[in-house]
């Protein structure tokens, strides 16, 4: 997880985002998707990061 307390909402580019193991030479699709958390929200999911 990240916190976000120091960004200014903006975008954020040429940054990884994860690892994705290479299994195949064929096409693949990877969907990346941003979600919101509240402080408490984050703060929960945190501890059990830690």
């Amino acid at each position: 997880m990240f916190d976000d307390q120091y960004t200014n909402g903006g975008l954020i580019s040429l940054h990884n985002v994860a690892q994705i193991p290479f299994y195949q030479h064929g096409l693949c699709l990877v969907s990346v998707r941003q979600t919101l958390l509240t402080k408490d929200a984050y703060r929960y999911f945190k501890l059990f990061q830690d």
